[in-house]
């Protein structure tokens, strides 16, 4: 655990938000990370990667660029090949050991454990997502959590205004609550491209 970081994020704010705003870092095997990398990029991806949309999924959510710019990955989308399901198995693994991970390091009340979702979220030269909370009335999240999978671009952090921001590092994850006081977005993408995997704790 990022220890350091939490400090940097934290510092100017009270102990009880504190406590649910982790950061883990090294949660995934290297060489396994550059592999799912090379794999999102395969040519039986490209036709998955879907625009980013936002509003209620319960009647599909809007394209609306000026507010979220990303493109999504649904790893479960994909059942073409047996590479496809083996990381959609191999990612559901890491997701949950690491939810499971924070809800034992919180000592959260969640007793009904069910992950909601695992995408692949690619951000261009200009993407970006304006500040929002992860829970609604369709999908009462609970958690939220994202991996970093690379750290060749610029801009691209993800904040909480309010806060701070958390230092952009590959193989790093944040865990928080997805309910109002956890206001988040992710800053403009001035070079490169970011990946990184999100999941929900309903």
């Amino acid at each position: 655990m990022a220890q350091e970081d939490n400090k940097i994020i934290l510092e100017k704010e009270q102990d009880s938000i504190g406590k649910w705003l982790r950061v883990y870092d090294n949660f995934m095997p290297i060489e396994k990370l550059a592999k799912f990398l090379q794999f999102c990029n395969s040519d039986i991806c490209q036709e998955y990667w879907m625009a980013g949309k936002v509003g209620d999924r319960g009647d599909g959510g809007t394209i609306k660029k000026e507010t979220r710019l990303v493109d999504c990955l649904g790893l479960t989308n994909i059942a073409k090949s047996y590479t496809a399901v083996h990381y959609a198995w191999y990612m559901k693994s890491v997701v949950t050991n690491l939810l499971k991970k924070y809800v034992d390091d919180t000592n959260a009340q969640i007793f009904d454990f069910r992950v909601h979702d695992i995408e692949v979220l690619r951000y261009g030269v200009g993407g970006k997502y304006e500040p929002h909370i992860d829970a609604s009335l369709t999908y009462p999240r609970r958690v939220s959590m994202i991996l970093l999978l690379n750290n060749d671009y610029e801009g691209g952090e993800l904040y909480f205004p309010g806060i701070g921001e958390i230092k952009v590092a590959p193989n790093r994850a944040i865990v928080w609550p997805s309910n109002y006081v956890y206001v988040h977005g992710v800053k403009p993408i001035t070079k490169g491209t970011r990946y990184s995997i999100v999941s929900w704790l309903l």
